[in-house]
């Protein structure tokens, strides 16, 4: 048995006092390389016309380099949970970050001026997210009791809100301070190199499953579902096309309606990249609480019943996204900041009770990789959605049917997440909770 499969011998006590305490630490390790991550992938927004007037290229083309960070997670999210479970956390969370804070270095260092140079390295730095975000369920499985995984998600989950939020914030300012938009992205790497010290020092401990839930999994229901069986389960595809929609709606909210309120009337908004940034606070900030509040949810209201927060989630999104064009809210601040705040919260809501659901019904030494699938499948709904998105702004020469496509994007997830409850497949022979 190798150190990373060392099982710690179960104790006496409450179900959370198996686990030890240093799982909090493996916690924080997780948030600031999402964090780290999320900075990078938000940051370019508000910055977005400045960008594409450097680059001598159409507004419309230069969204194609938020396009490129999610289409890299879409590619490489089922690698990355495959390399999670097979070489565990410490390599994930290290090669995730080095693909974000290498590439953001080396912009201002080549002083790139290329379109498609500067999207390759955007592409590569989405790769970051899908390495480090595939160690959520890992996490979850081999570090957390079942009543505290709603939570647990919840936090580590919350630091794409937080991270991306300090990333509409502070780039604005970076670029202001700096006069180069690529130092300005080199500067928003400097978490991300924080973050590869504290994975290479804090997470190489053996995992701590230390649970009957771990180690029942581990030896029977490995040998009953593998990851081919799980594939072929209706509920894998439903979980794909929610997540489909979830991550259309997700990834246009953080990177089209930061371009659009910082781009000049009468394409976009018309407010100032500083201004626009705060506001856009609303939208990516939100997050941190729906997530907390989604967490919560599971473990103390619904009771595991994560159906209940995906309907909310969209349910929010679709209206409030929807409100941002209505005539008058675009000119009212406080207006449209409640707008921005609401739609920023449906689909982090979520993001607990989805997490909860893979981890509950999929086997452990499977789980990295079905998160893999689920959000790497599901994330090419995030990459065709800003690629839309860009088509239609350039057809159109504003942002009107890109943001209704989020509203509808969001419609179509509330449909799918009332069929997910109704699929009966074998794994619901397995109660996992009971075997804690």
């Amino acid at each position: 048995m190798s150190p990373r499969q060392t099982i710690i011998p179960q104790s006496a006590g409450t179900d959370a006092d198996q686990y030890p305490r240093y799982r909090w630490v493996i916690l924080f390790c997780v948030s600031l390389s999402i964090c780290a991550c999320s900075m990078e992938m938000t940051g370019i927004a508000p910055i977005l016309e400045n960008i594409s007037k450097d680059l001598n290229v159409p507004l419309g083309a230069a969204a194609n380099l938020m396009m490129a960070y999610v289409l890299a997670i879409a590619v490489f999210f089922t690698a990355g949970g495959m390399v999670c479970d097979r070489y565990g956390l410490t390599v994930s969370l290290v090669v995730g970050l080095l693909c974000c804070c290498v590439p953001a270095i080396t912009m201002p260092l080549i002083a790139v001026k290329q379109l498609n140079t500067v999207f390759c390295l955007r592409f590569v730095q989405g790769i970051s997210v899908a390495f480090v975000f595939a160690t959520v369920a890992h996490v979850l499985a081999h570090w957390f009791p079942v009543k505290e995984r709603g939570i647990a998600s919840a936090l580590m989950a919350s630091s794409m809100p937080i991270g991306s939020s300090i990333g509409v914030l502070t780039a604005p300012y970076l670029l202001e301070m700096t006069g180069n938009w690529q130092q300005s992205i080199a500067l928003l790497s400097l978490p991300g190199w924080v973050g590869i010290v504290c994975a290479l020092t804090l997470t190489k401990r053996p995992m701590a499953s230390t649970s009957l839930n771990s180690q029942h999994i581990s030896q029977t229901t490995h040998k009953e579902m593998s990851f081919v069986k799980a594939m072929a389960l209706p509920q894998t595809w439903i979980g794909v096309c929610i997540m489909f929609c979830n991550a259309w709606c997700h990834f246009c909210l953080y990177n089209i309606i930061p371009s659009f309120l910082s781009t000049k009337m009468p394409m976009g908004a018309g407010l100032a990249p500083t201004l626009a940034g705060k506001l856009s606070m609303f939208l990516t900030l939100s997050g941190f609480f729906a997530m907390i509040t989604g967490g919560v949810l599971i473990d103390r209201v619904a009771k595991g019943k994560y159906q209940i927060a995906m309907r909310i989630g969209f349910f929010l999104t679709g209206i409030a996204n929807f409100s941002i064009l209505i005539p008058g809210i675009q000119t009212n601040t406080f207006s449209l900041s409640l707008c921005l705040f609401f739609a920023g919260c449906g689909m982090p809501f979520m993001s607990a009770s989805i997490s909860y659901y893979l981890v509950s019904h999929y086997p452990i030494p499977i789980v990295g990789r079905m998160m893999g699938v689920w959000y790497g499948l599901g994330t090419f709904g995030g990459a065709l959605g800003i690629y839309t998105s860009g088509v239609s702004i350039s057809n159109t020469g504003n942002f009107q049917w890109a943001i209704f496509q989020i509203s509808i994007a969001a419609t179509i997830g509330f449909i799918f997440s009332w069929l997910l409850p109704f699929i009966k497949t074998e794994t619901e022979k397995f109660d996992y909770a009971t075997f804690v």
